[in-house]
């Protein structure tokens, strides 16, 4: 309860709705949980998007079966539900982390400390727009303390356990992260065994519970996945997100001039692309000025503790590595010789589990100070350390920080970067002042107490300075945004595709919605363009080629006869549009077959039936979809139904629910 009210009230711009997310949180994640919602109130399967270049089958990205998601889509989904989802798995990375210091034997004031600190980083400041990354910075804590308990005691409990956070994390997060855990529980598995087999008395017993159950731990796996492991695993080959070449693999590295972050956290409010060289939401690995400096003293005078710690201080060494893609030849290595590496990009995801490593490290530093009159020496240094860095900035660029100053600024985001790393280190020197002041007053009060309470109040109050310029817009009012999706009623263009053109579509979608860029889909009308990661190879194919302003300037739906487009006086179309179905009744006055096209990407899983006959659906067009229309008047269905689909849907459920009744029996 502590760790949520501390996370809910220092997150209070985006709980209590005074400031809106922005950037990717508007321009894909919402919108994409709009149009899930909407499907799921008609009772149907999000599988066929068709309101983003021309449609794309939806189910192939895991999230579109991230339960969490769902239950909170049940009366809609706005900017409003997106923050409540935020929040909450803010709120769930803290308190994973709460569990997993205490399972390493953290006391519980500093489990809760550390926990709160974890939930503030710059990491989930940086990421609040891009949802995946804070849902899997939020599950894969609970699914590796799930899995080490699992390895230690062989129980059914966390055995479920582990299945069920990895469905969660597989079917929310992001993939580099979940190839990652995966990867890591390997490890984990093979260093238990390893112990098994070289340490533990009577092993042949254990190894023996330890296999049999670990493959029940994969059988269950697989089975809650599977509907998303054959939903990915059929369209690969299909979408442009596919195999990525070493650049594209690198991009979003973790460079070493970001590490400055972690003592001048401010100071990345400045998008200078020439000093940090990284996108703003990835270059922030802030975790707390007396965070760094708790860990720096037991680096200097209780070494020992990161030799006990050795795993941990391997983990926060390993993934910083990783996440420097660019800069040391590690990820390129993993993306060149290790599968599935060559799927995903940005390599400072890595810093995620640096951070985690960091948190347990700063738990077990806090309880093992030994001298804290040595601790007060150390930070007499650091004030030191701050005004040596103060005076160097200064003397290398008096001449832009007097011209600066003279043109002086309120607004952080147009500030000088080096007057910034000045007002941090400023802060930095006043804050360890106040507390070497306090400490020397304070008498008889804790100092562990005393440190905790400075650590959390420094790291609330400089998270406060970080989200107006980092991905919360303080300028615009969630509530307002939102009276801005103007949801119409559009009869003369829903019910009458074949009449409007789809650029007219593009002109009227953005001149009534004035939210995002996505607009199309809050109108529910087909759209040639999109702000999205994923389309199909297809349709990139066809939107370089010139084929696509004859598109552009075509209906939704329109009749042709040997390419050419046919007089509207020869036929007449009736257009119904339900989820994942387009239902068309034609009248073609023709005295021989016309060719029916419709402007949707070409997929497998759709199927077209005449009068009820299923009929052959035609590539045409580079990506899209045509049909033959025979004379007189026909009923036409296009329905999107991949193979499968349901029926793994069926079975991913049901072994969902039974883990989960299980693991609150047992």
């Amino acid at each position: 309860m502590i760790i949520a009210i501390a996370v809910i009230l220092t997150y209070w711009p985006i709980s209590l709705c005074v400031a809106s997310v922005k950037w990717d949180a508007i321009n894909i994640s919402i919108p994409w949980r709009y149009y899930i919602a909407g499907s799921l109130q008609d009772f149907s399967l999000p599988l066929w998007y068709p309101n983003q270049n021309l449609g794309f089958a939806q189910y192939i990205d895991p999230q579109s079966w991230y339960w969490p998601s769902w239950i909170l889509s049940i009366f809609g989904y706005t900017n409003l539900t997106f923050h409540l989802e935020y929040v909450i798995h803010l709120v769930v990375a803290a308190v994973g982390v709460y569990h997993f210091s205490l399972y390493k034997r953290i006391s519980r004031s500093s489990s809760i400390t550390i926990a709160i600190v974890y939930s503030l980083t710059g990491f989930f400041i940086g990421h609040a727009q891009h949802l995946g990354w804070i849902v899997s910075a939020a599950w894969t804590p609970i699914v590796i303390l799930q899995f080490i308990k699992f390895t230690n005691t062989f129980s059914y409990k966390h055995l479920l356990g582990t299945s069920l956070s990895l469905y969660l994390l597989t079917t929310g997060g992001y993939w580099g992260f979940i190839v990652s855990v995966y990867y890591f529980l390997v490890i984990v598995f093979l260093y238990r065994l390893y112990l098994l087999l070289t340490v533990e008395t009577d092993y042949q017993a254990k190894v023996g519970i330890f296999i049999k159950r670990s493959l029940l731990l994969v059988f269950l796996n697989v089975l809650t996945t599977s509907l998303v492991l054959y939903s990915v695993l059929s369209n690969i080959n299909l979408i442009e997100r596919g195999q990525l070449d070493l650049e594209q693999l690198l991009y979003g590295s973790l460079y070493p001039v970001d590490f400055l972050s972690f003592f001048a956290p401010i100071a990345t409010y400045v998008e200078s692309f020439s000093f940090w060289k990284g996108d703003i939401s990835l270059i922030n690995v802030f975790i707390g000025t007396f965070s760094i400096l708790i860990i720096i003293y037991s680096l200097l005078f209780n070494f020992k503790l990161f030799k006990k710690h050795w795993k941990l201080t391997l983990l926060i060494a390993f993934s910083f590595v990783l996440a420097m893609g660019e800069s040391l030849p590690i990820r390129k290595v993993f993306a060149l010789y290790v599968p599935l590496f060559d799927f995903f990009r940005f390599p400072s995801l890595y810093r995620m589990f640096a951070i985690i490593g960091i948190s347990l490290l700063l738990g077990h530093c806090i309880d093992h100070i030994t001298s804290w009159r040595l601790f007060s020496k150390f930070l007499i240094y650091a004030v030191g350390s701050y005004v040596i860095g103060i005076i160097t900035i200064v003397a290398i660029h008096y001449e832009e920080l007097i011209t600066f100053i003279s043109q002086i600024t309120l607004k952080p985001s147009e500030m000088s970067l080096e007057f910034l790393f000045i007002i941090q280190f400023f802060m930095s020197i006043a804050l360890l002042l106040l507390y070497l002041l306090v400490t020397k007053m304070a008498g008889t009060i804790n100092k562990s107490t005393l440190l905790k309470a400075f650590l959390l109040a420094e790291i609330m109050f400089v998270s406060q300075l970080m989200f107006p310029h980092t991905v919360v817009d303080i300028r615009q009012n969630p509530l307002d945004i939102f009276s801005k999706i103007k949801i119409i009623e559009y009869d003369n263009t829903k019910n009458r595709l074949d009449k409007i053109t789809l650029n007219d579509v593009e002109k009227l979608s953005r001149e009534h919605v004035k939210y995002g860029l996505n607009k199309a889909t809050y109108m529910g009308v087909v759209s040639y363009w999109a702000y999205t990661p994923y389309q199909f190879k297809g349709y990139t194919e066809l939107e370089n080629d010139s084929l696509i302003e004859y598109i552009k300037n075509k209906p939704f739906v329109y009749v042709s006869d040997d390419n050419e487009a046919v007089q509207s006086d020869y036929y007449s179309i009736e257009t119904t549009v339900d989820s994942n179905r387009f239902g068309f009744i034609v009248q073609n006055m023709r005295d021989k077959p016309l060719k029916l096209n419709l402007s949707q990407n070409y997929h497998f899983g759709w199927h077209c039936y005449v009068n009820n006959e299923r009929v052959c659906i035609s590539r045409s067009n580079i990506s899209l979809m045509s049909i033959e229309l025979p004379s007189g008047r026909s009923d036409v269905q296009f329905i999107f139904k991949p193979d499968y689909i349901h029926i793994l849907f069926v079975l991913s459920v049901l072994c969902f629910l039974f883990q989960l009744f299980f693991y609150f029996k047992i």
